[in-house]
């Protein structure tokens, strides 16, 4: 007989998965090889502002797909 995954896990205090999740995205940040080129690229953003048009209307973009999708599934699912 198998016992589900949820009741073999031990009990972890809140703080210690919290502190370890700060730690290993900390970890993470300082040793990743991607943050001199987002580091670059912000750099691009800065000096050239047209970028930053591509980049809102790409966003707003986004936002209104969002809206549009949360308004299809309101008309469409059962309530």
């Amino acid at each position: 007989m198998s016992v589900p995954v949820a009741l073999a896990l031990p009990a972890i205090p809140l703080q210690w998965l919290l502190l370890g999740s700060i730690v290993g995205y900390l970890l993470v940040m300082f040793t990743n090889p991607v943050r001199t080129s987002l580091r670059d690229g912000m750099r691009c953003v800065r000096r050239y502002k047209v970028l930053w048009v591509t980049l809102g209307s790409f966003g707003f973009a986004y936002a209104l797909f969002q809206l549009a999708l949360r308004y299809y599934f309101f008309c469409v699912l059962p309530q």
